[in-house]
This record gives C-alpha cells, structure tokens and sequence, in this order.
C-alpha cells in the first residue's frame, strides 16, 4: 500500500517554508540630534496598501545621553485608538495597516503619513513614539519624522522628539538552514512528480 501522506506531508512543508515568509528588517533614523535603530518583522498582507505589513518590533531611540527604549509596535487593522501614554492621551492608529514598502526609493519612502508606533509598554501608560513620513513637508525628498508622546527622560515629552531626518530600511539576511531546507522540499516534490507508477500486476 503506498503512502499517500508523505507527498502532502513536503508540499506542506514547502508551502510553511516558502508562503509569505516573515522577513526581518533593521531600521534606523537620524535627525535634529536624535539617532534610532531598530528591528521590524514585514510580512506580505492585503490591510496594506504597499502589500506589506509590519507585525512586531522595536526601535531604541537616543537623544544626548538619554535612551528610551520603545520594545513594543502596535498594531491595528481599523485605525481604532487602541494606546494611551502616561499623559492620558490617546494616540489613534493603524488606520493603513502598519504600511512597510521593503522595495522603496528616495521618491517612494518605505512608511507612509500613519507610519509606525512604537511603545513602551503594552496597552495603556508609558511612552510612545510615531516613526513616519512628514506628511506636511515641502523638502524633496520627502523627510522621515520622529514624534514622541509622553512625559519621559529628557527630550522625550508631548510632542518631543518632532524633528525630521533620514531613515533606512535594510533586510535581515536569512538563515542558511532555511534556505536549504526550503530548497531540499522543493527537490523532493520534483523528484515525487517525476517518479512513473510502476505497473500493476496481477
């Protein structure tokens, strides 16, 4: 009796391996004497209109001799209001489903108006921090904006950071084994479709 599972099992294992896979992005930003680097999971998604979305992160900004570190992004898929800081304000987000174009350009910035948010805490309290394109700049190419809320160390308050600057986005170089084992799945689904059925007999 031949085992029928096996075949299904690799095509499944191909598929785990090579579906949309979660990409590891570093991200940095410098501007107005603020310098942040960082780390974001893209991942391939219809909420955005870039077709990426961005899942979980942090960015650990610095100003002087101060560092706040913001380990938590936020994410929405309906733009609701889902973080207050330490200020009691609300900061409303999502509304473009955390927009991440890994593929950008000086004249196609990787973050849009809505940009990310970046916490200190999950929920309600704490800092937060917005990282996105300066949506009311005339400067070409259009500048990145770092905007900070809440009442923190000195240079992070409401409103403080609001500067812009530069940012960039570069891909985590994956894993080898990945890699390998993605290929050695496809290999062994070609070498399954290739087999002839040996004949029956009776």
């Amino acid at each position: 009796m031949k085992n029928r599972k096996l075949p299904m099992a690799l095509l499944a294992a191909l598929g785990m391996a090579m579906q949309s896979q979660a990409a590891l992005y570093d991200i940095t930003f410098s501007g107005g004497g603020y310098t942040a680097s960082g780390q974001i999971t893209v991942v391939a998604s219809s909420i955005s209109a870039s077709g990426y979305t961005a899942t979980s992160g942090y960015l650990d900004v610095t100003y002087g001799g101060n560092m706040v570190d913001y380990n938590y992004l936020a994410v929405s898929t309906d733009g609701t209001q889902q973080f207050s800081n330490n200020n009691g304000d609300n900061l409303p987000y999502g509304g473009t489903g955390n927009y991440v174009l890994p593929d950008y350009s000086a004249a196609n910035p990787f973050l849009d108006a809505n940009g990310l948010l970046f916490t200190t805490v999950t929920g309600h309290g704490g800092l937060g921090i917005y990282l996105s394109i300066d949506q009311y700049s005339t400067a070409t190419p259009i500048p990145y904006n770092l905007n900070g809320y809440g009442n923190g160390l000195e240079g992070f308050s409401y409103d403080v950071p609001n500067v812009d600057g530069t940012a960039t986005l570069v891909a985590v170089p994956e894993p080898a084994a990945m890699t390998k084992f993605a290929g050695g799945a496809a290999l062994g689904l070609l070498l399954l479709a290739g087999r002839k059925k040996s004949p029956r007999t009776i």
